[in-house]
């Protein structure tokens, strides 16, 4: 039976997104391409022609450090290798977050049978979700690759497996190839790796375990950042950390207040203040601001989304803030928050108030669990 109505929720979902897709093809064809995607397109090509990471500058490849090469890769391979039309890539994209609501459904199940058919659902009808599948963006494809980094490590949780941790290690490289914001994240991850075992009172097993997970993750890393101290002269994995860090450019909240006080309006709070007042913004933005709805260049339409929006993120977020009280001693769901948590903190501090919802894509399905599992808890009181 829940097999059977899961089915039907899979085919209005798959409806509702080419109905996005083909009012977006009809009335916005434009809206696919944003103000990164033709940097994308043109590292696609510079992969293909030069056989490097790079784009085509009067005739010559000028090597590429700003951006990471996972979705030029992506693009390469589809878009100018196998000439699939960027309608065509926006295709795929829907059937990216379609594999991401069946991969977010395995991991729920691995942890309780009954959290896999509300997980899949919040991942199959967030509209966020669905709207960034159809730009040529990064956020579809690191979501995936994110979810399959949470899948084979709950499974390795589980298990205490070698394989399962190689696996995700590695996914996790891929999606920091495609988005640089989960560079850092690793090494929480190694961290939790040594206090699951530590708790298990296996110290050979907890060294051994995080140094192999740290090794793939920060050697794979580690080769790209070399190669971009080489070429760039900037010893980092990506130099768009330098708009985000950077004490004097920065947008993030690194600094800010200094820098603030040198622009048009300074501050007259007191840094503690101005950093709280700051963060709690960015941070209320990352998590309550709806998807952007202009992309499909109709204005009924996106009051008519961002009013439908709004109760959806009550939805889920009423489920997340239920699951959160109930992680204490439970080491896959405090995985889950621990990802959570890490993103929220990445996204606050390295872009403060320019945060948005594309920035939420990435850790919904670990949020999708979690707010399973409240609603779950909130059922059983009832």
């Amino acid at each position: 039976m829940r097999n059977k109505k899961l089915f039907w929720l899979v085919l209005a979902a798959v409806v509702i997104k080419i109905a996005f897709f083909l009012f977006a093809a009809l009335h916005a064809p434009q809206a696919k391409f944003q103000i990164d995607t033709e940097w994308y397109v043109d590292s696609a090509h510079g992969i293909v022609k030069y056989g490097t990471f790079a784009r085509e500058d009067e005739g010559r490849p000028q090597l590429e450090a700003f951006r990471t090469p996972g979705y030029p890769l992506f693009l390469a391979l589809f878009h100018v290798l196998w000439g699939i039309p960027a309608n065509g890539i926006i295709i795929l994209q829907i059937l990216l977050t379609l594999l991401t609501a069946w991969i977010t459904y395995r991991a729920a199940t691995a942890i309780d049978p009954h959290l896999g058919f509300l997980s899949a659902v919040i991942i199959l009808f967030d509209p966020t979700i669905t709207i960034f599948s159809l730009v040529l963006l990064t956020e579809t494809l690191c979501l995936f690759l994110m979810s399959l980094f949470l899948w084979h490590f709950i499974l390795y949780l589980q298990n205490k497996r070698m394989k399962r941790l190689v696996l995700s290690a590695l996914f996790l490289v891929l999606a920091t190839y495609t988005r640089p914001i989960t560079l850092y994240l690793g090494g929480a991850v190694g961290i939790f790796i040594f206090y699951a075992w530590v708790r298990t009172k296996d110290l050979q097993k907890a060294v051994i375990h995080t140094a192999a997970f740290l090794i793939i993750v920060y050697s794979c890393l580690g080769a790209w950042q070399y190669r971009n101290s080489i070429h760039s002269g900037y010893n980092t994995f990506s130099t768009i950390t330098i708009t985000t860090t950077d004490s004097d450019i920065g947008e993030g909240l690194y600094k800010k207040y200094s820098r603030s006080q040198h622009g048009p309006t300074p501050p007259t709070q007191s840094p503690f203040f101005y950093y709280l007042d700051a963060g709690t913004n960015s941070f209320l933005s990352l998590m309550t601001l709806p998807g952007n709805f202009k992309y499909f260049g109709s204005k009924i339409f996106t009051a008519i989304g961002k009013t439908l929006e709004y109760p959806w993120i009550v939805f889920w977020m009423i489920g997340f803030l239920a699951g959160l009280t109930k992680i204490r001693g439970d080491m896959l769901l405090q995985f889950l928050v621990l990802v959570v948590g890490y993103f929220i903190v990445a996204s606050v501090v390295g872009s403060g108030l320019d945060v948005s919802a594309r920035f939420r894509v990435p850790m919904m399905p670990f949020v999708a669990i979690l707010s399973s599992y409240g609603w779950m808890t909130l059922r059983k009181i009832k």
